[in-house]
């Protein structure tokens, strides 16, 4: 996943100690955080986790549809391994 593939950003959520932090940027060493949710609260409640992941998608989605005018396709990927935090 580098800049070429994703010129405008893409979304990074991180778990990050007791948070689950999601980033915007074209990778991991330029990335703002946008927002994070406590791991307990989403742990073990997949709605919760699905309806946190809905709001930043749906927001990243608006955006590449204002810069660009086109539609967004949002797909889900594991991060690579050079880029995962894992619970730091």
């Amino acid at each position: 996943m580098s800049r070429e593939q994703y010129p405008l950003g893409r979304l990074m959520f991180r778990h990050e100690g007791e948070f689950w932090n999601v980033y915007f940027g074209t990778d991991p060493s330029d990335a703002v955080q946008l927002g994070s949710i406590r791991m307990s609260l989403v742990m073990d409640n997949a709605s919760a986790k699905d309806s946190f992941m809905k709001l930043f998608s749906e927001w990243h989605q608006r955006k590449i549809k204002d810069i660009t005018g086109q539609t967004a396709t949002m797909e889900t990927q594991t991060a690579p391994e050079h880029e995962r935090s894992g619970a730091a």
